[in-house]
């Protein structure tokens, strides 16, 4: 035998070997369209019988998508930490080995066409997705489970509606946008630029470091909790030093569009000589934020300046005293009025005053009881003594 011989030989048994192959797949083939038939078949009847009990109850389309899609959340699992190049052939092949899969898809982003590491698994039986949540986490004592597929733990979770997904997202926005924003700490940012965009806009060296230095002091002071950015209330800087208050509201009341400037504040000196800011308070908040945005940079006043204007940051501790203090200064005028109104009758005589009003008694009583905890005096014996003796009081 020659080696040509051998050759024919060989290629002939593996003609053959291919014939027998093909023959094979494609009684396979044939064999599992068969089973896909049945099962379509089956589950049409199942739909079918469902329809007719839904049919039975009187119940409208609309109603029969809504427990369909229902009945599909109960069925369904929502996969998270997904390898990028897993296929969603052999997501539904691992996750078969648990129970029959009616669907799977892998979530992809549709700019870049690349998959976003999730995915959703439907079975076709209630109760499975539970069984295997609970197969899945029954010895992992964390986020990720036990099944595993291109080396990567995967995380699972039930499935929930669309409506109640974007509900969840959106309260978590809000929740974060209320901690940010609640000492207003985005409007500090407001007007802020590095050197090289001052220097673009026209500003000198000299001008530019300033605004740099000022933006330093700023971030620097909202490190601390009890600082806050009012966001009524701005500081405006670089100005004449023989401005008034007229000149300022005939310059910076043009910017106010739906309400106006209520309190100008220039900053003096020792002497008493201006230092050249000034502090205007707005009654909206959007026209302040206007004013930073417009006025910032472009605006020249007299001598060709440049204006610069910020939100002010104000001290919490010390506007919470400063409220206090005026609070306390308001029910000793209000008390002065009242004693001066009623201890003197219609003869022009003056009487004690045998009753003062409901809210004076009530104050006094509380600033009587935090003296007499100081002290350690018992209550109610210092607060007897001493409100008797504020009741008759002699003019």
């Amino acid at each position: 035998m020659s080696d040509e011989e051998h050759k024919e030989r060989r290629d002939e048994e593996k003609r053959e070997r291919k014939k027998i192959k093909q023959k094979v797949e494609g009684k396979i083939k044939k064999e599992e369209k068969k089973l896909r038939n049945v099962e379509s078949k089956e589950t049409k009847e199942k739909e079918e019988k469902q329809e007719k009990k839904f049919n039975r109850k009187g119940l409208s389309r609309e109603e029969k998508e809504e427990l369909h899609k229902e009945d599909q959340i109960y069925r369904t699992i929502f996969i998270q930490n997904l390898s990028f190049e897993t296929s969603e052939e052999e997501l539904k092949e691992k996750m078969g080995e648990y129970g029959e899969v009616s669907y799977c898809k892998i979530c992809m982003d549709k700019e870049k066409g690349i998959s976003r590491g999730t995915g959703f698994v439907c079975f076709r039986r209630r109760g499975v997705a539970e069984k295997v949540i609970e197969e899945a986490y029954m010895f992992s004592g964390s986020k990720e489970s036990d099944i595993e597929i291109d080396g990567r733990r995967l995380i699972l979770q039930k499935a929930i509606k669309k409506e109640q997904a974007k509900d969840t997202s959106n309260s978590k926005k809000k929740k974060k946008e209320g901690i940010k924003d609640n000492r207003n700490v985005s409007l500090a940012m407001v007007g802020q630029k590095t050197k090289e965009e001052y220097l673009q806009l026209g500003l000198t060296p000299s001008e530019a470091k300033m605004r740099l230095k000022a933006q330093m002091e700023r971030n620097k002071k909202l490190k601390n909790v009890n600082f806050c950015v009012n966001k009524y209330r701005v500081c405006v800087r670089n100005i004449p030093k023989n401005t008034n208050k007229k000149m300022i509201k005939e310059t910076f009341g043009k910017y106010c569009s739906k309400g106006k400037i209520s309190d100008i504040k220039i900053i003096k000196g020792e002497r008493g000589k201006a230092i050249g800011y000034c502090f205007l308070t707005f009654t909206s908040a959007e026209d302040a934020y206007q004013f930073v945005e417009q006025v910032n940079e472009s605006l020249q006043f007299k001598e060709q300046r440049r204006v610069m204007a910020e939100f002010s940051i104000d001290d919490m501790v010390k506007l919470h005293k400063f409220k206090a203090e005026m609070e306390r200064r308001k029910f000793n005028q209000e008390k002065k009025k009242f004693i001066e109104e009623h201890s003197v009758n219609n003869s022009g005589k003056r009487v004690k005053v045998t009753s003062l009003p409901k809210e004076v008694i009530k104050a006094e009583e509380t600033k009587d009881m935090k003296k007499t905890k100081k002290k350690g005096i018992n209550r109610k014996v210092g607060i007897t003594k001493k409100f008797n003796a504020k009741k008759s009081i002699l003019l």
